[in-house]
């Protein structure tokens, strides 16, 4: 790893450097560069579902899914400026009630292990590809973090859970 403005005039002309934080520049294989990535993927995808549900007069489901798009910024933002993640919530549960909900999904939502297949609507379809995009995420994530950045793995690997209660809330209501 390079530091300094004499590391940034080194590396003009080497594309796959990239800045890390501030001067610090480092390879864009580096694990935190590939983490915010795959966090750039994921919240766009989410964005992208959040309008279609809108436009569809989905307005639960544009909600819920703002909500981790905002959390989304707020990942990015405390890893890139190495900040701790703070509490947080979606749905208006907190971290330990959505792996309680996710664990025990035939008591909160009438459903049990979902399975997915192709014949489900759509919106079941995209939220499984979302969970799936977070569950990625969250193994760069565990990369790219160490244990002092725990608040943040919980928040990574909460957001498949609360995708997963999005799913089942819709299946328990078809």
């Amino acid at each position: 790893m390079r530091r300094g403005s004499d590391n940034l005039l080194a590396m003009e002309g080497k594309e796959n450097w990239t800045s890390l934080r501030g001067e610090e520049t480092v390879r864009k294989d580096h694990p935190r560069i590939v983490l915010r990535g795959k966090l750039d993927t994921f919240g766009a995808q989410t964005m992208l579902l959040q309008r279609e549900a809108a436009q569809a007069g989905e307005a639960q489901l544009a909600r819920a899914l703002g909500e981790i798009a905002a959390l989304c910024g707020r990942l990015m933002r405390a890893e890139v400026l190495d900040e701790p993640m703070g509490a947080w919530t979606l749905f208006g549960l907190t971290p330990a009630q959505l792996r309680e909900r996710s664990h025990h999904t035939q008591a909160y939502y009438g459903v049990g292990f979902l399975q997915v297949d192709a014949g489900m609507e759509p919106f079941l379809l995209k939220l499984n590809l979302l969970r799936a995009q977070s569950r990625e995420m969250e193994i760069a994530a565990v990369a790219a973090l160490d244990e002092k950045h725990a608040t943040l793995l919980e928040a990574y690997n909460r957001l498949s859970s609360a995708i997963y209660l999005l799913m089942c809330q819709r299946a328990g209501k078809n």
